[in-house]
């Protein structure tokens, strides 16, 4: 696998982030690896893809079907992709931005979701 995936749990929510490359190469994979570090008991999960360098049409394929599937859990996603960020565009391009959400940051992102971040 060309990319890497670390999760960490805030509050009801998730945070995964997302280096490397995402293509078809690893999309599947990785896309397992999201849905399986996704506990149950959270509410939202929060992509983090600042760190990602390139992404292919099997990675933004990937992020509507883990809306899919997060969605069918009664869980929510959006994708943290900071101005600027290589993949922003293509994202953009493909009309994620208006299906799954692209935000500036976690705490967005969170807020969005109307999930807490705290624990509270």
């Amino acid at each position: 696998m060309i990319a890497d995936l670390e999760f960490d749990r805030r509050g009801d929510a998730m945070v995964a982030q997302l280096t490397g490359e995402l293509d078809m190469s690893n999309a599947n994979e990785v896309g397992a690896a999201l849905v399986r570090g996704m506990p149950k008991d959270a509410q939202g999960l929060v992509v983090d893809l600042g760190a990602l360098r390139y992404m292919d049409s099997s990675g933004i394929n990937l992020m509507y079907e883990l809306r899919e599937r997060l969605r069918a859990r009664g869980q929510d996603v959006r994708l943290l992709v900071p101005p600027g960020s290589p993949v922003l565009v293509a994202l953009q391009l493909a009309g994620v931005s208006g299906t799954v959400g692209i935000v500036d940051s976690a705490e967005e992102g969170f807020a969005s979701m109307g999930v807490s971040d705290s624990g509270d």
